[in-house]
């Protein structure tokens, strides 16, 4: 259902649909989403779907069909939202028109398809409108079995839709479904849709929590027939573009396995990583590029394995296909893992950056420091890997001080990609350690987020319960009041003004290019430079560029080059900042250095034999 995007198809439905298909059960998917699309326009449709500071007005206008304008104060909830007076109008026009209109053709739509059951899946913003079609499904057969599923129905919130809904809702499947679905169907068909099955709810009742899937390898490979076969039925100019199609290597999070990100909450129940061996996956992913005859793909993982850029990424660089990958992954990279990623194809990483302070980091529980985020940018850049990733703040135990190192960092960093947005104050999400234990990160009034009041007529579910996103009570006495303009400014002027710069080796030189001015860097200075490609210590490079120059030498090049912006130091760690103009490898790096080290101390040693020559010549 809307507002899931309109530019891939839903890997929940497409591997739920081939796990029943597996089973030998009949089963389809439906895509009324991009039925809205093509109704309201691509672009305002996208807009709602892939914003997350309008998911409670996209949910909003379905959930004014669902209970009312009035019991939701939906007037004044869209006065608030609405920019000016025409796009007001034309926010009542979707909520009073638009909207039940569509509800009634997508029902007439689904009974048409005559199934004996129908399944939402539900993540973030798509459930008020999984419940509106609901609700018309039923009033027009009540025999139709309505099952809902996906992220915002996971554990104690499906539990509550199961039980606040039960004359729209028989089933809630609370976590993965990849066993159940097909367990289900089977009782299904044999008259019993009742039968206790982990993680299904029945009667408003769950049984017993979902087992988590084991074997990842065993399952089937997406099927999205469906999808283009709903796209088809519209002419492309009415819909988003398609973007990529979404596959999975792995569930879970071996990171938070490890030590759990204070605010997140994405993987619920489900922090167990599992990984799908590396040939099934390079299997998988010939299979669906010759099936639908696409090359773009995004994966649904949560984190790359760690252990991925030996294994699973080599069996893809293997792979004769120029496929365009996107993959989430832990900014701790080393640089031949960022050469793996490039040559398996991968072009478009969400690096989970979050920070470039060493103290906030410590407080998120990230395990990475700030220029260690800094170097994985760079090395990805170098690569020709586009990073998507955005900057957390307000977190409790935050100082002044941490915002005045960020922002003098962050104007040394105008040439790497910037951040996709303006900082934003770390929400509470159900299922992170903010919303877990609150007292103990030191998080004050939790509760539900005021918006859910415009989506819920009061009493009708517990938020505390239903709610997904919840809000707290900052201090006022909290730095981010202090410093989030000025950060804002200084990202939106990386965004709007970025530096286009680079470094590139030349023979016995470094030569740096920003915007159109070249300069080269003595022989020591580049030694330096090429030596903090790494993030290293002064020590290191000091002992490492002793043929070059002494130790006084050396600390006075790394000064020069940190008061020039080319170097960036902290806690005792130094790194070179510029990318180099194409993927230079650590060997190359090495090598360059090694051979000039070598030219200046045969240098230096025919300047002393000329200077001290023996008695005998």
């Amino acid at each position: 259902m809307p507002w899931a995007s309109g530019t891939r198809p839903s890997l929940a439905a497409g591997l739920l649909v081939a796990r029943a298909r597996q089973a030998g059960h009949h089963c389809g998917a439906a895509y009324p989403n991009l039925d809205f699309a093509a109704l309201i326009g691509a672009e305002l449709y996208e807009t709602f779907a892939e914003t997350p500071a309008l998911f409670p007005l996209a949910e909003h206008l379905f959930a004014a069909d669902l209970f009312g304008a009035q019991a939701l104060d939906s007037d004044r909830f869209l006065a608030e939202s609405a920019p000016d007076g025409r796009s007001l109008d034309r926010l009542v026009e979707l909520r009073d028109r638009v909207v039940p209109a569509f509800l009634d053709r997508c029902a007439a739509h689904l009974l048409g398809r005559d199934a004996a059951a129908y399944g939402f899946t539900c993540v973030f913003n798509q459930t008020l409108a999984s419940l509106a079609v609901a609700r018309r499904l039923k009033r027009l057969d009540p025999g139709r079995l309505i099952l809902l599923g996906g992220s915002c129905v996971h554990d104690v919130m499906g539990e509550e839709y199961a039980e606040r809904f039960p004359d729209l809702v028989d089933h809630v499947f609370t976590g993965e479904a990849d066993e159940s679905f097909p367990q289900w169907l089977d009782s299904l068909a044999e008259g019993e849709p009742d039968r206790r099955i982990p993680g299904v709810t029945a009667r408003g009742l769950l049984a017993s929590r979902a087992r988590l899937v084991a074997d990842l390898g065993a399952g089937p490979v997406p099927d999205y027939d469906d999808y283009f076969t709903a796209r088809a039925a519209h002419p492309p100019h009415q819909l988003p573009a398609l973007v990529n199609l979404p596959y999975e290597s792995s569930r879970g999070c071996w990171w938070g396995e490890r030590q759990h990100c204070t605010f997140c909450g994405l993987n619920a129940l489900g922090m167990t990583f599992r990984t799908k061996p590396p040939q099934a996956v390079a299997a998988e992913l010939h299979a669906l590029s010759a099936r639908y005859q696409v090359t773009d793909f995004m994966a649904a993982d949560n984190i790359l394995d760690h252990h991925a850029y030996t294994g699973l990424l080599t069996h893809l660089t293997q792979q004769p296909l120029h496929l365009s990958l996107f993959y989430e992954l832990k900014a701790n990279l080393r640089k031949r893992d960022t050469a793996a990623l490039a040559a398996s194809g991968v072009r478009w990483v969400q690096p989970g950056i979050e920070s470039f302070s060493d103290h906030v980091l410590a407080l998120m529980r990230k395990g990475i420091t700030a220029l260690r985020n800094v170097q994985a940018i760079k090395w990805l850049a170098e690569a020709g890997i586009h990073p998507s990733y955005n900057i957390l703040v307000g977190f409790p135990g935050e100082t002044d001080d941490d915002y005045t190192r960020m922002l003098d960092l962050i104007g040394r960093l105008r040439h790497l990609p910037a951040p996709g947005g303006s900082a934003t104050i770390a929400q509470v999400h159900r299922f992170a350690p903010f919303h877990t234990d609150p007292a103990t990160y030191g998080i004050d009034g939790v509760r539900p987020e005021p918006y859910y009041r415009h989506l819920f007529p009061p009493g009708r579910v517990d938020l505390d319960r239903a709610a997904y996103f919840f809000s707290r009570t900052l201090p006022p006495q909290a730095p981010v009041h202090r410093h989030l303009g000025a950060l804002n400014a200084a990202l939106d002027n990386w965004r709007r003004h970025p530096e286009h710069a680079h470094a590139r080796l030349g023979a016995g030189f470094v030569a740096v290019t920003r915007d159109s001015a070249t300069e080269t860097l003595d022989l020591l200075s580049s030694a330096v430079y090429v030596l903090a490609d790494r993030l290293t210590t002064p020590e290191r490079i000091t002992e490492r560029a002793a043929p070059l120059g002494d130790a006084a030498a050396v600390r006075s090049a790394i000064t020069v080059l940190c008061e020039r912006r080319l170097l960036a130091a902290d806690d005792g760690h130094v790194l070179a900042l510029l990318p180099y103009r194409s993927f230079t490898s650590p060997e190359l790096l090495d090598g360059w250095l090694r051979r000039w080290a070598s030219i200046t101390t045969e240098l230096h040693q025919e300047h002393q034999r000329l200077r001290h020559p023996a008695s005998d010549q």
